[in-house]
């Protein structure tokens, strides 16, 4: 079975993978020590993300379990056409994001990433990924908020009853909750219209995916907690077993 890791800033993703098929998934918070349960042996690991120290760690316990492991980067490329500069700066979640929606859907297509950061992804006609927008995350702008601000609360991320709060908590869900989704919407409209991709859906994926999915229905064509896991197999599969 093939094991698929996506460390993240927050939390690392882990999907168990039978062939192109995602059998289970689960996550946990980056800084914990690397483990995997008994009762799901790998044999092959494929690996990505934003933080090098646990990267390492993750990579020295299941290569010294026996586990044959691949780097997305060092080892393997993700088989899109990147169109960005410089290219080794664009993070590796964008690109398997963007690969597994391409898969998904077909190109062109737009992603969403709703963690950390927030971050918008294009993958033009041949599947060919020429950028996107980068901006801070909805639970990142929330604890700013709290930690910046003395009278505000750090509130739970739940759609408003509406744009009119009438209490404090209310108001804080229409300016982060309703906002970051109006963000969204209207950065993916104007991303179509200078790629000129009038017609491609949007995608999301991500810890906050589903609240702003349930505060503007109709924005993402799928919401997918699991796209960048998919295209870690993707890239795995395609590199290792084409």
């Amino acid at each position: 079975m093939l094991l698929a890791l996506d460390i993240g800033n927050t939390r690392t993703k882990l999907g168990w993978f039978d062939g192109a098929d995602l059998a289970a998934a689960d996550h946990r918070p980056t800084a914990d020590e690397p483990s995997l349960p008994a009762d799901r042996p790998v044999t092959e690991a494929v690996l990505s993300g934003v933080v090098p120290t646990a990267l390492a760690a993750w990579s020295a316990w299941l290569g010294e379990r026996g586990v044959r492991v691949c780097r997305v980067g060092d080892d393997l490329a993700v088989p899109l056409t990147v169109d960005y500069h410089p290219p080794e700066s664009l993070g590796a979640d964008r690109l398997l994001g963007a690969l597994a929606a391409a898969h998904r859907h077909g190109s062109p297509v737009l992603t969403a990433d709703c963690g950390t950061a927030t971050t918008l992804n294009v993958v033009a006609n041949g599947d060919v990924f020429v950028g996107g927008a980068i901006c801070c995350g909805l639970g990142t702008a929330r604890d700013a908020l709290a930690r910046e601000a003395a009278l505000l609360p750090r509130i739970e991320l739940e759609p408003p009853a509406g744009v009119l709060g009438r209490d404090t908590a209310a108001c804080l869900r229409s300016g982060l909750v309703l906002a970051h989704a109006g963000m969204i919407s209207w950065l993916a409209q104007r991303l179509r219209a200078e790629a000129n991709l009038p017609s491609a859906p949007l995608v999301a994926t991500g810890g906050h995916a589903a609240v702003l999915a349930r505060a503007l229905p109709g924005v993402f064509a799928e919401v997918d907690p699991h796209l960048v896991l998919r295209g870690l197999a993707a890239t795995y599969w395609e590199n290792v077993h084409a």
